[in-house]
């Protein structure tokens, strides 16, 4: 099946904090997508590649949670839900 979503071919246009998040035991797309994607970006971005993650067995906390807040507080966001929602 070829690549129906060619992000790749639209990834230097972003300027936008971008985050990317892709396990490296995923069999149904490669990591290294992710990695061509994030070298190609045209704005700020960061990648994560947690080594037990795959396509859908993850730890929500560790693996997706966590590592968003931190891209987020480098982003200048700070995420108070005491408030109900983040605060930029």
């Amino acid at each position: 099946m070829r690549d129906r979503f060619r992000n790749i071919d639209k990834m230097a246009e972003v300027r936008c904090p971008t985050f990317l998040i892709h396990g490296m035991r995923d069999t149904l797309i490669p990591y290294q997508q992710s990695q061509q994607l994030h070298q190609a970006c045209g704005g700020p971005a960061a990648a994560i590649y947690p080594m037990e993650m795959d396509h859908n067995e993850f730890d929500y906390v560790e693996d997706l949670v966590q590592p968003f807040a931190k891209f987020l507080k480098q982003c200048g966001v700070v995420c108070d839900t005491s408030k109900g929602e983040p605060q930029i």
